[in-house]
């Protein structure tokens, strides 16, 4: 039986001391007689068994990010609901997507993440012109990652000439029309008041946990709103704190894994029935540096 988190194992990709020869990027079409469409694989392999590829199909303006993990699909449960898959290559901007996990031929979990049209274009140009490193997180799956970009700027524009069309080239911004400079309203009265729906509902997590079950009650609700509110992630230092202080064992083959997923579902369900800028409100008010149930559980995503 496995003691050890998702989180530490994924975290071991960019520390990894596997065979050099895997240790930089590289691009190359594979042959599969089978397949409907020709397709180029790029990649970065740490060992035999972890690694990142970047799939494509020819001319389809869209790329697939799949982070292959050490784990074995048999041996762990992902959580249910959908996570979010971030990548960053140097100081460039971030690319945010929801990932899907799947069994590779291995029989290890990856986790695939599809990129289209102009922001598939951007990443592969950020990696052409990338100097420093290759960054990708998984919400609530992997802390971040960092890779190398040895051998990126051959392979991304291999990538580029073989997936890419002149569609995906983005198109000159339009200037702004009189419509467009008006200043945005917000109805206030009704913000207000879905605010006070939602607070209502949540009037049991609005002190802090006096056991175990109200502190699971809490660790889920928190990462609910994290998952809603896309600039928003648990900070593992007080999650880890209450963890301890309730025993809590969060450990995928622990007996409050399942549990915690359950409550995370039903309080995602619950939260997406109001408005995003009311959920992240919420989430502020309960968890933020002056959270009124359990401070700093939440911080912004760094």
């Amino acid at each position: 039986m496995r003691h050890f988190s998702i989180l530490i194992i994924a975290a071991s990709l960019a520390a990894s001391n596997a065979h050099a020869d895997y240790l930089r990027w590289s691009a190359a079409p594979e042959d599969d007689p089978f397949a409907r469409d020709r397709r180029m694989i790029m990649n970065y392999m740490d060992s035999q068994d972890s690694g990142l590829f970047i799939i494509c199909e020819e001319q389809s303006d869209r790329i697939t990010i799949r982070l292959a993990l050490p784990l074995a699909a048999d041996d762990y449960r992902l959580p249910t609901y959908d996570f979010l898959e971030q990548v960053q290559i140097d100081d460039f901007n971030s690319h945010i997507q929801y990932a899907d996990d799947v069994t590779l031929a291995n029989g290890n979990i990856g986790l695939d993440a599809d990129i289209e049209g102009e922001s598939a274009r951007y990443l592969l140009d950020d990696l052409v012109e990338a100097q420093r490193s290759f960054y990708i997180k998984v919400t609530d799956i992997t802390e971040t990652i960092r890779l190398p970009v040895t051998g990126s700027t051959a392979a991304a524009n291999a990538m580029l000439n073989f997936c890419m069309t002149e569609a995906s080239i983005p198109e000159p911004v339009p200037e702004l029309t009189e419509e467009d400079r008006k200043k945005k309203t917000i109805d206030w009265e009704e913000y207000k008041r879905e605010q006070d729906r939602q607070l209502e509902e949540a009037r049991p997590l609005t002190v802090p946990p006096t056991d175990k079950q109200s502190a699971i009650a809490h660790i889920a609700n928190a990462r609910a709103i994290a998952h809603i509110c896309k600039s928003e992630e648990l900070d593992p230092t007080t999650l880890s704190s209450i963890s301890a202080r309730w025993k809590i064992d969060m450990n995928i083959d622990g007996p409050d894994f399942n549990p915690l997923l359950t409550a995370t579902d039903d309080r995602i369900a619950s939260h997406k029935t109001n408005r995003e800028e009311a959920t992240c409100h919420t989430g502020n008010y309960l968890y933020g540096p002056e959270g009124r149930a359990i401070p700093n559980l939440i911080r912004r995503l760094q």
